[in-house]
């Protein structure tokens, strides 16, 4: 995996995490934020297809609501 794909696999981990145990997944996402320096809010609705080019310094907050085949790059 390169960092950018995993950044939005652990997303999608943390996002299906949110639904039944809120706590445990804002945990996971302090530490997925840190890892991979892209702060993406778990509860963010992103569809399908989504893509980080680049995974640092992304901030995406937690009323975003993306469609399908999204790219993201920094800055």
């Amino acid at each position: 995996f390169n960092r950018g794909l995993s950044a939005g696999f652990f997303f999608r981990v943390n996002h299906k995490m949110g639904k039944r145990f809120p706590t445990l997944a804002k945990l996971f996402s302090v530490w997925r934020s840190a890892r991979y320096s892209c702060d993406i809010s778990f509860r963010a609705t992103i569809g399908p297809g989504l893509k980080i080019c680049h995974p640092f310094d992304i901030v995406i907050g937690h009323e975003a609501v993306i469609g399908e085949r999204f790219m993201v790059y920094n800055g």
